[in-house]
């Protein structure tokens, strides 16, 4: 439409121009004529409105290239969603309970008393099945296990009685990621020793911790659940995320009350995320608050703030830094 209103435009100011050149604009007294008057009006609006139209077409074309950059941004953004997806990652943790509990602090003197001199710094213990303390860590630890709430429109502030039996959505989550611990399965058909990770200094024995190392986790298992919200690393950005230390069930004939208080001293020493592309996170003291999640288990608390690159800087992992302080 502009196009054919500048068309005509350039049409009258070429006729107007011819009508100029035909025309005395001056009368014989030297003044301008009705003839005149007319040529010039008609020469001036004709500019006017070539005038107008250029600025109408300016605008126009400048939101024509805002509708283009924000379709390459939402096309680059997409893009972004599909490198850094979230399909496929690995979590790696370690669970560690209060080796100042009874009967743990037995276990603890146990490993302990198996430290030579020339053991190195940091490296991996176990402990055998006729052990004292074996059976109590085995009805605690191999039932233990962590889920991975992700809130992204609607964070909260309390998780009351959470269950990890609990179905997805419960609590408001976008995304509910459920890690598997294969260690029952693996004592009940074929018991083996424990085996953990630890940290040594002059002293004697600083750090033991049980690491279990989680298998893929697709998009198309039970343990993935998700509206859709969260899908990559580019939509953490203003989400919340919690790491819930909870249990999957209880050997047969148990104490529960002294198997529930085991099992409410265990705490998460590390968690690292590790995704396709070989980014890894990590979350640790410097970045994680407790939070509070009912039933006396423990729950961890991370708010994703920036965009994609500011998140992979805050949660850069660190293999010599310690995380998680030990209570």
């Amino acid at each position: 439409m502009i196009e054919l209103f500048k068309f005509i435009s350039f049409l009258l100011t070429a006729a107007f121009g011819v009508y100029g050149s035909l025309v005395d604009f001056r009368r014989s007294d030297g003044r301008i004529s009705l003839r005149g008057k007319i040529g010039i009006s008609g020469v001036l609006a004709s500019a006017a409105l070539a005038a107008c139209l250029q600025i109408l077409q300016d605008r126009q074309a400048t939101r024509d290239l805002a509708r283009i950059v924000d379709a390459n941004t939402e096309i680059l953004s997409e893009m972004a969603r599909i490198s850094y997806s979230f399909n496929n990652i690995t979590v790696d943790y370690l669970l560690e309970p209060d080796w100042e509990l009874e009967p743990f602090d037995e276990v603890w003197r146990e490993i302990s008393n198996k430290f030579v001199d020339d053991r190195p710094s940091f490296g991996s213990a176990s402990l055998a099945l006729d052990d004292p303390g074996y059976i109590t860590l085995a009805n605690t630890l191999c039932y233990m296990t962590a889920d991975l709430l992700f809130f992204k429109t609607h964070p909260i502030d309390e998780l009351f009685a959470y269950s990890s039996s609990d179905q997805f959505g419960a609590h408001g989550e976008d995304l509910k990621i459920r890690l598997n611990n294969p260690c029952w399965t693996e004592q009940f058909f074929e018991p083996k020793p424990f085996q953990f990770t630890f940290e040594k200094a002059f002293d004697g024995l600083r750090r033991l911790s049980y690491p279990r190392t989680a298998t893929v986790i697709s998009t198309d298992t039970q343990n993935w659940r998700g509206n859709g919200n969260l899908i990559s690393l580019s939509d953490l950005e203003g989400s919340q995320l919690l790491i819930v230390v909870t249990s999957s069930g209880m050997p047969v004939g148990s104490d529960f009350e002294e198997l529930n208080r085991l099992r409410c001293s265990i705490f998460l020493r590390e968690l690292v995320i590790g995704l396709p592309n070989g980014i890894s996170l990590a979350f640790d003291t410097e970045n994680v608050e407790l939070f509070s999640a009912g039933r006396g288990y423990r729950a961890y608390e991370h708010l994703f703030l920036g965009d994609a690159a500011e998140i992979v800087s805050a949660l850069y992992y660190d293999r010599t830094k310690q995380l998680f302080s030990s209570r």
